[in-house]
């Protein structure tokens, strides 16, 4: 279970909020080195399943779909990237959700992840960051809200 940061690909997406990824687009090189980039990268839905009940039952907001996990936040056509992606409805970016899936898919283990989101669509990343680091409120709830999603659904 992979419980971690996203930064928002869509608006509606606050600070806080958590991200229940379903599949991850493998914008990596982790994944890669484990096999062809057109094997999927998908989450087990039994375990994202408890993750959705859990939020649903203590009203905690949620978003599931697709993340991209990716392997740089600062290069060239970073803005770009990020306006693609949020074409093609895609939730957030990580850096780790991808490996872990497709990783576990090959080693037939059932993964998940939830994220908790830490940048809203269009900030500046480095701001969103910083923001993280300064422990606000809100991210420290959300991050709160995907530990005792995930350990339910682990445990249950």
């Amino acid at each position: 279970m992979r419980i971690g940061s996203a930064g928002a690909l869509q608006p509606q997406i606050t600070i806080g909020d958590v991200i229940i990824a379903e599949a991850a687009v493998r914008d990596d090189g982790g994944s890669a080195s484990y096999v062809k980039p057109s094997f999927p990268a998908c989450a087990n839905h039994r375990l994202v399943g408890k993750l959705q009940a859990y939020c649903a039952q203590h009203h905690i907001i949620a978003h599931s779909g697709v993340v991209r996990s990716h392997d740089s936040f600062y290069t060239n056509q970073e803005q770009e990237l990020c306006h693609y992606w949020h074409r093609q409805g895609v939730l957030g970016a990580d850096m780790e959700t991808a490996a872990l899936f497709t990783v576990g898919r090959l080693r037939q283990l059932e993964v998940a992840a939830i994220l908790t989101n830490v940048v809203l669509f269009e900030q500046d990343v480095k701001a969103g960051v910083n923001d993280y680091v300064a422990s606000s409120k809100a991210s420290a709830q959300g991050e709160q809200h995907a530990i005792l999603a995930a350990l339910n659904a682990l445990c249950d």
